[in-house]
């Protein structure tokens, strides 16, 4: 990998989002700049025609080298597919911390409750209301019965 591909992978998300951003205006003001040079504002157009004039402009032809090269809307599909992966990692990665510090939370209640327990006696109650707010029943059940130790006031070592 290049030394600026692995700059572009590293880019912050705010910054390849404002770049997609800015190609697509690039993109839209040459079309329209396109599109005002060949008439078509004074012409009139159904949607279907404009339809296959687009699709047939579409199709791909080899580019000639001799000109410069264009940004292209590959470029801003790459763009997008580098911005939702980094959403996608950034969004694992906050389920990664919120499962962490549960599991942190958790292991914390367990060693008090095994050192203090009038603590324990104090939660039983707050635990088990808990347990019953969630709407489906059979994840209830599985919930206290997961936590059945708990909530008959005893915990065993973790």
């Amino acid at each position: 990998m290049g030394r600026r591909q692995a700059a572009r992978q590293a880019m912050p998300l705010t910054q390849m989002e404002a770049e997609a951003a800015e190609l697509r205006r690039a993109a839209e003001a040459r079309l329209i700049r396109i599109a005002g040079q060949v008439g078509f504002f004074e012409a009139v157009v159904t949607n279907a025609e404009l339809v296959r004039a687009l699709s047939a402009a579409m199709v791909r032809q080899p580019r000639d080298l001799s000109l410069p090269p264009r940004v292209t809307l590959n470029k801003l599909g790459k763009i997008n597919d580098r911005i939702l992966m980094a959403k996608a990692r950034q969004s694992k990665e906050e389920r990664a911390r919120d499962a962490r510090r549960k599991i942190l939370l958790g292991s914390f209640l367990i060693s008090e409750f095994q050192h203090d327990p009038d603590l324990l006696e104090r939660m039983r109650g707050k635990l088990s209301d808990y347990l019953n707010l969630h709407k489906d029943a059979h994840v209830r059940a599985a919930n206290r019965a997961l936590l059945e130790d708990v909530l008959e006031g005893q915990v065993g070592d973790v």
